[in-house]
């Protein structure tokens, strides 16, 4: 999911705080930390870009969801762990083959939103671009209604290529104030995860990306050692359903 960025300046304040991060990332070096401090300002500079890609959804067998992975049991035991009761589970198991199947073979996603006070679904199958649903005003409205009785909601959405939660899912959790999120890969993967208490910076996210893929760690484990890493710094929740 991606989501265009709020405007934000640096400080002297968020500048040592971005020092005393760094610090705990081990990326306060004078050189590193040089790149680090630049790519915080040029990100301030272009805070108003969109983070996805314009094109149109795309078709290809590599987005293929394979049915008898969300069919079998070791699959629907995962909603075991997901739900608080087993009409919950079953609910929840039925919203994510549904997903699923409707998105199989293309990058498109959808975003399910279940209110666990009303026991009710909004659902935006809509979405024309790739990387992010469509945030309809149903959604929105659910959203806002939910924020303002302090009900929880459950937010489900797809990835295509099988990918962690990004920190866009992250922040997005934080600004809609869902009680917890899910991603359902097309692989049958599932990543949990909840809202920090404040926002974190996309380039936080991605200097630590880069610094595992430095390491030798290719795309995809970056992205979940560094999701790791910061959930343990910023106290959420993040993990494999399993």
């Amino acid at each position: 999911m991606a989501l265009t960025r709020a405007k934000w300046a640096l400080d002297a304040d968020e500048l040592q705080t971005m020092k005393d991060r760094a610090q705990f990332f081990g990326l306060d070096k004078t050189e590193g930390f040089r790149e680090f401090e630049e790519k915080y300002l040029k990100a301030a500079e272009e805070s108003e870009k969109v983070f996805y890609n314009q094109e149109r959804i795309t078709k290809s067998r590599a987005f293929a969801v394979d049915s008898k992975v969300i069919e079998s049991r070791e699959y629907a035991d995962k909603f075991d762990l997901m739900a608080n009761s087993p009409q919950e589970r079953r609910e929840f198991l039925k919203a994510a083959k549904e997903l699923l199947q409707h998105r199989s073979g293309q990058n498109g996603e959808d975003l399910y939103l279940y209110n666990r006070d009303r026991q009710t679904w909004v659902k935006s199958v809509t979405g024309s671009k790739p990387g992010t649903p469509e945030y309809t005003q149903e959604i929105r409205s659910a959203i806002s209604k939910a924020k303002a009785k302090t009900e929880q909601v459950v937010a489900f959405h797809n990835h295509p290529g099988s990918m962690p939660p990004s920190i866009e899912d992250i922040n997005v959790s934080v600004q809609n104030g869902y009680a917890v999120g899910y991603v359902l890969c097309h692989d049958g993967t599932i990543y949990k995860y909840s809202a920090p208490k404040e926002a974190i910076a996309r380039t936080i996210y991605e200097m630590r990306v880069d610094s595992f893929k430095v390491e030798g760690y290719n795309e995809r484990e970056a992205q979940l050692m560094a999701m790791k890493y910061l959930s343990e710094y910023y106290d959420f929740v993040f993990k494999e359903v399993k």
